[in-house]
């Protein structure tokens, strides 16, 4: 957790990210916690080892979908239900999922030029947040966030189907649930 957490910090210092590592990153900072939770619940339930492999899974892809998704919020959420305004991470200059699948779509001179403003300067003033919104809205950014964590969820519910039902398995579905319906 702490190497994703400081490999996050890094990718401040750099130009663009790779998908691939930017989702390393969010395995290792996010969904790592979630997995440690979840074995360690399989473990004092007495999960045997292909029980304790589905909880592993499960809180691999509902960490993955928890960041992509807090990344998306970034942007679409409501400031009230947010608690911080929106756009906070394009002025910082952090690489999240949107701006990296915006980087790898922008092929117009005004998308490459304002993506290219965004990496040298390290982020983008607050007056620039509506633009890089439209753009990614444009490039259909927005959807393939939704897609990927829509993916992700599915995989973490098809992981709790491979563990006994009970009230235990029913409270992971209702977290997963409640992650789909999180609006801030």
């Amino acid at each position: 957790m702490c190497e994703g957490q400081a490999t996050d910090l890094d990718f401040q210092h750099v130009g663009s990210v790779p998908m691939e590592e930017y989702l390393t990153m969010i395995e290792k900072k996010t969904a790592r916690l979630l997995e440690m939770s979840a074995v360690i619940g399989g473990l004092i339930g007495n999960a045997t080892d292909e029980q304790l492999h589905h909880l592993q899974e499960f809180a691999l892809h509902l960490g993955l979908a928890f960041q992509i998704q807090d990344d998306l919020l970034d942007l679409t959420a409501e400031q009230h239900e947010l608690g911080k305004f929106i756009g906070q991470d394009i002025v910082e200059g952090k690489k999240t999922y949107l701006i990296i699948r915006t980087t790898e779509k922008a092929r117009s001179p005004e998308h490459l030029h304002l993506m290219q403003r965004f990496y040298e300067e390290k982020g983008l003033g607050s007056e620039n947040i509506e633009s890089m919104k439209s753009m990614m809205h444009e490039l259909g950014v927005f959807t393939d966030a939704q897609l990927e964590i829509n993916r992700h969820l599915e995989a973490a519910i098809q992981s709790i189907y491979s563990l006994p039902q009970n009230y235990y398995s029913q409270m992971l579905a209702w977290l997963i649930d409640m992650l789909n319906q999180r609006k801030k």
